[in-house]
């Protein structure tokens, strides 16, 4: 920002209603003199921002158009702290995906689908069906050639009155930063240099919303939420950042029919005896497998729960 600029907005102050995403981005007090002590007082400023009241009308609006359009949505919550895009561009060189309207963190719909296709190539992987060129993974995703089956949209922040602060400072702290650029080898004498930057809270929602085939955005629902749980989204998940967990769907098991099958040879896989074509592994989701299963009778019935946001076949001997 060229120096005139700076001047002309050195005196505006923010409100508490502000657009934190574009103070993060456009109001950086820089100096070249103070070291780079502004960042955190300003990334401090920016989380002291709340959500405007326009974002609810915002909120409010989305998910009726979410409903009309055939969507299916389910509410995810975070565990602990998430950073979504933090390496960003940013005048304080640690950055965070935020609205670009209204300020407020949000999901991508680019990072939940990255999300989920790396959870199923690394989880699924002994099964051809979820391989890149695998016609379930081309189901979900597409390929090349062909467009996917199922439409993902941006999961957005749950307006709620009670939590209008949904960022927080936190802090990364290098202990050898020249042993991490390539410099010199670690030292007792290295000094540390705190890296202030912005996280979303814990307890904070989100909605996911999904479109397609019932019965396949329920099972990616089902995928995404173990994903979220043990993967974790955005950056830092290796010391536990960007876990969420999807809220419950209460389903009465009455109303889910029995659907009749039989298991494999290896006993690890039920097949659809309408189509013998499909099947479901027990690797694929939480199974109540049958208890006793007398030599020569593979014959059963079964039927898909989800409860808690997690899939389970239930399943019992004919």
């Amino acid at each position: 920002m060229c120096d005139s600029r700076r001047i002309s907005v050195a005196n505006i102050t923010k409100m508490d209603n502000s657009n934190a995403s574009l103070w993060l981005d456009k109001y950086s007090p820089f100096s070249i003199n103070d070291e780079g002590t502004w960042k955190k007082s300003h990334l401090l400023e920016v989380a002291s921002i709340s959500v405007s009241d326009d974002y609810q009308v915002f909120f409010n609006e989305w998910k009726e158009l979410l409903n009309s359009s055939g969507f299916m949505v389910r509410e995810a919550e975070t565990s602990g702290r998430m950073i979504i895009g933090l390496g960003g561009e940013n005048p304080a060189e640690v950055s965070i995906t935020l609205h670009h309207t209204y300020g407020v963190p949000y999901l991508p719909a680019s990072a939940i689908k990255g999300l989920l296709a790396h959870y199923i190539l690394n989880t699924y992987s002994d099964d051809p069906n979820w391989k890149r060129n695998g016609d379930y993974f081309k189901i979900i995703f597409g390929s090349v050639d062909e467009q996917g089956c199922l439409d993902f949209a941006d999961g957005l922040l749950v307006w709620d009155n009670f939590n209008r602060h949904p960022l927080v400072a936190d802090v990364i702290t290098p202990h050898h930063p020249h042993y991490y650029t390539g410099t010199l080898p670690p030292a007792d004498w290295d000094d540390p240099k705190p890296i202030p930057f912005l996280t979303v809270t814990k307890g904070c929602k989100f909605i996911i919303p999904i479109r397609g085939e019932k019965t396949w955005v329920e099972l990616v629902f089902s995928i995404l939420d173990d994903a979220l749980r043990q993967q974790g989204i955005g950056a830092k998940t290796a010391v536990s950042y960007g876990r969420l967990k999807l809220t419950a769907n209460v389903v009465d098991p009455d109303t889910i029919p029995w659907i009749d099958g039989r298991l494999n040879r290896a006993g690890d896989r039920i097949i659809y005896d309408s189509d013998p074509n499909l099947s479901v592994r027990f690797e694929l989701a939480n199974f109540e497998r049958p208890a006793a299963r007398p030599a020569g009778r593979t014959a059963l019935k079964f039927r898909k729960l989800t409860i808690n946001g997690s899939t389970i076949i239930q399943s019992k001997l004919k």
